[in-house]
């Protein structure tokens, strides 16, 4: 079962998202520009699985890209350094 988020995912973002290997999408961010999901992965029980290094989808409105690796990490740094 797919456990996406219960707001609105946009398609291609939950595809990419799937075909990435991750069952989980939140929105981390938004702006005019676009929006930010945080990708990951949770078990049947809801509880987060670890992944590694921060991955997320950048979305515009109309592709996406996923952002994962040493990009991801600096992106969480600058979205979430001060937390």
């Amino acid at each position: 079962m797919c456990l996406f988020c219960v707001m609105e995912i946009p398609k291609q973002v939950s595809e990419l998202a799937n075909s990435s290997g991750y069952n989980s999408v939140v929105l981390s961010a938004s702006s005019p520009e676009g929006s930010i999901y945080s990708v990951g992965c949770v078990d049947g029980d809801g509880f987060e699985l670890p992944v590694g290094l921060p991955a997320f989808i950048l979305f515009d409105g109309q592709s996406c890209r996923l952002v994962d690796g040493e990009e991801g990490l600096a992106l969480s740094s600058r979205l979430f350094g001060d937390e």
